[in-house]
């Protein structure tokens, strides 16, 4: 009988280097924002909000305060697409 050891470690470091040098890691980029300068004394619920973000390059992102409201977007999105196409 053969011992497999040596062969299944080879194989194991032959994978993780494939993985290692095929996925390219990249540091997160960092956008400034310019928060606007009023202040509120108006408290806003925890939850249902949606915070849009638009960055000085012309970037939007979109975030949701809950999973639910996230939920609901989506669903209804993919459904009005769905329509549209047929």
């Amino acid at each position: 009988m053969i011992d497999m050891t040596a062969m299944v470690d080879v194989a194991f470091l032959l994978l993780t280097f494939f993985i290692l040098t095929t996925t390219r890691f990249r540091e997160e980029q960092k956008i400034e924002v310019d928060s606007p300068s009023s202040v509120s004394t108006l408290e806003l619920q925890d939850q249902g909000l949606c915070v849009i973000t638009v960055g000085t390059e012309g970037e939007v992102f979109i975030g949701y305060t809950d999973i639910k409201t996230r939920e609901a977007v989506l669903g209804r999105y993919i459904d009005e697409k769905l329509a549209e196409s047929g």
